[in-house]
């Protein structure tokens, strides 16, 4: 016999916005991560997320585009931080942020093409798919709920990507084929500038890719300490409580925590050890390469300090 389940299933509808951030040098040395960040906003709640962050411009009084790299002035600092803050403090879940670390120097470059432009693409391409995947299916297709999910738009930031022939609608075909609960009503993806005063389409959605940027910005701060600015640190250091948490197993799933991230901000990194094209190839060999726990360089890595105490 077969039972009925009277739980009522609905479809979400979510807007997706993506940054990357290349392998760079720094105090620290060499930092061979490539980082994806991506932010979803439903759709229901965009309109509330977009007020939040215009209205903490306007208490701040800072109207120009921001950056990460470029948080030199007190304004900018204050509006980052108030930004940080919006997304630590969440209480409707309207911002949802996941952060992939790929650990360039464990992967064999030359199973991804001859070129380095070609390995470039290729390595971006399938981790920016495995990155939107895991953004869908583990915050919102995870809830019993949700039937589907349907992608009203995917924004990215102007980047050499934008001029690939294979980047900008290979996502949308291929998690078409691959996941049935996966919708997406545009055919290719958007790539708009950052700086909300120079985008001419999509201005509004400009001021998401600078949220990006900054979240981004501030979980490699308190990775890799890539700088020693005050700027960064002092907004990283404000990022810092949650990524203690997102990188702590015993933590990182926690339903309870005040900040509320369980199905709505995660971090992982990938791989755990050296793999090959061929690894990558097999679903359940790559899976196994994927972890969370690492240490926050900034907080206590270099300097010998200990982490921040924190509870939840």
């Amino acid at each position: 016999m077969e039972l009925f389940d009277p739980t009522p299933t609905r479809e979400v509808a979510v807007r997706l916005y993506a940054d990357e951030v290349k392998p760079t040098t720094g105090p620290a040395g060499d930092c061979p991560w490539l980082y994806i960040g991506m932010l979803a906003i439903p759709e229901e709640l965009h309109g509330h997320a977009l007020g939040a962050l215009e209205e903490a411009r306007r208490k701040v009084g800072y109207e120009r585009e921001l950056h990460f790299t470029h948080l030199t002035q007190y304004p900018k600092i204050q509006l980052a931080k108030a930004w940080v803050q919006l997304v630590l403090g969440d209480a409707r879940k309207c911002f949802h942020f996941h952060l992939l670390g790929i650990d360039l120097s464990k992967l064999r470059k030359e199973a991804f093409g001859d070129s380095r432009r070609e390995r470039e693409r290729r390595i971006y391409n399938r981790f920016f798919r495995s990155t939107t995947a895991y953004v869908l299916k583990g915050f919102f297709l995870s809830d019993p709920r949700v039937h589907g999910v349907r992608v009203t738009g995917v924004f990215h930031d102007r980047s050499e990507m934008e001029h690939d022939d294979l980047f900008d609608w290979h996502l949308m075909w291929r998690l078409g084929q691959d996941e049935p609960g996966i919708v997406f009503e545009s055919e290719r993806i958007h790539f708009i500038d950052s700086d909300h005063t120079k985008e001419q389409v999509f201005p509004s959605e400009s001021h998401f890719i600078q949220l990006v940027d900054i979240l981004l910005g501030a979980t490699r701060e308190c990775l890799d300490y890539t700088s020693e600015k005050p700027g960064p640190i002092e907004v990283a250091t404000a990022f810092a409580p949650l990524l203690e948490r997102l990188t702590d197993p015993k933590r990182a799933f926690n339903p309870n925590s005040r900040y509320r991230y369980y199905h709505r901000c995660s971090v992982s990194f990938f791989p755990s050890k050296e793999l090959a094209l061929s690894e990558l190839n097999t679903l359940e060999r790559a899976r196994s390469r994927i972890y969370i726990e690492r240490p926050l360089r900034m907080i206590h890595g270099r300097s010998g300090q200990q982490s921040l105490p924190l509870g939840e």
